[in-house]
């Protein structure tokens, strides 16, 4: 009985050893994978200037449509020179990936504005390896992307200079769901139609916004069709809105609204504000 306990601990032993093997053969298969995506990247199809420490991309005139851009290239830290750069596939993009590369993220101009308007084909987009740290306007960003199921910012997506929003996903027809718990929403002024037409959207969790800037919340989740609920944390404040105007009009999948934190002293237009709320039947306004 002894040399069968041991003979089973030694398997277990042999198995949690192969276990681990696994795991770091999986390691290793996706940093191949990364390193393979970093060599593929082909500067003949882009324009860009070149500098002792950094690589400025300006145009990609390629026709790929799953693009891969990391933060690194031959030791140099790359840049966005402009936020047009994917103006040429616009059509026909389908990803787009932003990869952090030996630490380093890549880095964009102070504005996102109009991004990736209208980039209707574009369904998967990866920003977690993208540095946002200065970036002040991200309005219109990913607007009528109608096509976009999936957006993935990560832990270290940064809004913290971030004062426009309006507008941002706008027309996302397609968008299932949007994590947005790394978003630090501070400094914005500006959220007007922030999730207008995102008809595919069932939930919203804005417990981590913090909107005690903002002056503008008109149209902010109008023709949201599927939306049935939408959480607002403490710090979801409305003290400095002036404008309500069709904030949650056409959400005619809402049943319950908790709206017992908002300060309403300061909106002067609340016109069409529930206006196509057919199954709302509760409104929290204590």
């Amino acid at each position: 009985l002894q040399e069968q306990e041991i003979d089973v601990k030694g398997q277990e032993v042999t198995l949690q050893e192969q276990h681990i093997d696994v795991q770091e053969q999986e390691v290793a298969a996706q940093e191949i994978d990364k390193q393979s995506r970093v060599d593929n990247l082909d500067l003949n199809n882009w324009e860009y200037n070149e500098y002792s420490s950094t690589i400025i991309l300006n145009k990609y005139n390629g026709i790929d449509t799953d693009i891969v851009i990391p933060g690194e290239i031959n030791g140099k830290q790359v840049k966005l020179g402009n936020v047009a750069c994917f103006s040429n596939i616009k059509s026909t993009m389908t990803s787009l990936t932003f990869e952090e590369y030996n630490g380093k993220k890549v880095q964009t101009p102070d504005t996102l504005k109009e991004a990736f308007r209208n980039y209707t084909a574009l369904k998967s987009v990866d920003l977690s390896g993208l540095d946002t740290s200065q970036v002040n306007n991200m309005s219109y960003m990913f607007r009528d992307c109608s096509n976009l199921i999936n957006i993935k910012f990560g832990d270290t997506f940064s809004t913290y200079k971030t004062t426009n929003m309006n507008s941002m996903f706008e027309g996302c027809s397609s968008l299932t769901s949007l994590d947005l718990s790394s978003f630090n929403t501070e400094q914005v002024t500006g959220m007007m139609s922030v999730f207008k037409g995102c008809s595919s959207l069932t939930s919203l969790d804005l417990s981590s916004f913090n909107t005690g800037q903002v002056t503008n919340m008109s149209h902010m989740f109008r023709d949201c069709s599927n939306l049935t609920s939408i959480k607002f944390g403490d710090t979801f404040s409305t003290s400095n809105a002036t404008d309500m105007n069709s904030m949650f009009r056409g959400c005619s999948s809402l049943t319950s609204l908790n709206l017992s934190s908002f300060n309403t002293e300061q909106v002067t237009n609340m016109s069409y504000m529930f206006d196509g709320c057919n199954s709302l039947t509760s409104v929290d306004l204590s």
